[in-house]
């Protein structure tokens, strides 16, 4: 998946409590069970993630829990709880179905310049990244 994360304040080499709000959108494959337990494969359907949260943050890294949701083309959608951690250049999502199970989103910075990240990291702040995220579960949810 691809999208966007926007931070509010801006995040800056030295932690500080931000709000911070992914949207990414791309394709999923595997399984879905819907609420009376009916299994289908999908294949390549096209899903949108969303998820906010709030934490200590700065460039540098940090963690912000938060909640969010896993929603498919045709309606479904599973709703999260998660817990964000950053380390500079990479962040790793937690993610707790709301009815069970868990998922990991692994998101990287995605063309962007990271001599530039590291200007605005320095200076002004970083306000918006645009990244990519690779979601994977053995059974989520929500």
């Amino acid at each position: 998946m691809s999208g966007v994360i926007r931070h509010q304040p801006a995040m800056t080499l030295q932690p500080a409590p931000t709000k911070v709000r992914g949207n990414f959108t791309g394709v999923c494959s595997g399984k879905l069970t819907d609420r009376r337990g009916r299994t289908r494969r999908v294949k390549e359907a096209l899903a949108r993630y969303e998820g906010r949260g709030a934490g200590e943050l700065s460039c540098l890294g940090g963690t912000a829990p938060g909640t969010g949701r896993l929603v498919f083309e045709r309606g479904p959608q599973i709703e999260f709880s998660l817990t964000e951690r950053r380390t500079p250049g990479l962040a790793v999502v937690t993610l707790r179905g709301a009815a069970g199970g868990s998922a990991t989103v692994r998101g990287t910075a995605r063309g962007e310049d990271l001599v530039k990240i590291n200007e605005r990291c320095n200076g002004s702040g970083l306000r918006l990244l645009r990244g990519d995220a690779r979601i994977t579960s053995p059974g989520i949810s929500g």
